[in-house]
């Protein structure tokens, strides 16, 4: 009997993956976040994260209300998972870190960055908050990946391993 090749490859540096992480949310738009509510239970919801890449790695933003479900559990439990995929079976599984942002002139840059969306990445916060990023409702939270994982299916029948990255 043959030894199953390793089929994960583990690559030290972000920029390894950039192009096809950022290619692939971008393309993709909408994730499957997953929190953890108070019984310790995951809960999924659909969003749309908008990503910044840089030399030091990604950092994911979302925006919503201040007073939902997902902003209690993830100050209670800030780890994260999103996952993204496509009619292509192409994927992006990101474990994070979730960070609620209090500072207004960060919480103003990131509702700039989804207004400033192209339709299926980002989308005009104003249609959740009519008064814009002074209202009190709003909330910024800041995606800090730990683990980000690309996988593809077309990779899988031709045998070539799914690429990881760990911050």
């Amino acid at each position: 009997m043959s030894a199953r090749p390793n089929m994960t490859q583990e690559v030290a540096n972000f920029d390894e993956i950039a192009a096809d992480f950022t290619a692939r949310v971008e393309r993709i738009g909408f994730a499957i976040v997953a929190t953890v509510d108070a019984r310790q239970h995951p809960r999924t919801r659909i969003l749309q994260p908008v990503w910044e890449v840089d030399s030091a790695g990604p950092v994911g933003w979302l925006i919503t209300s201040g007073s939902s479900y997902k902003v209690r559990q993830i100050q209670k439990n800030p780890f994260i998972s999103v996952a993204y995929w496509d009619d292509k079976h192409e994927m992006v599984f990101v474990e994070a870190r979730a960070l609620i942002v209090d500072d207004p002139a960060q919480k103003k840059r990131v509702w700039d960055l989804f207004a400033a969306g192209n339709g299926t990445y980002g989308y005009d916060p104003h249609r959740f908050f009519r008064d814009g990023p002074t209202n009190l409702d709003y909330c910024c939270v800041q995606l800090v990946p730990t683990r980000i994982e690309l996988a593809a299916l077309a990779d899988r029948a031709a045998r070539r391993p799914l690429r990881v990255w760990r911050a």
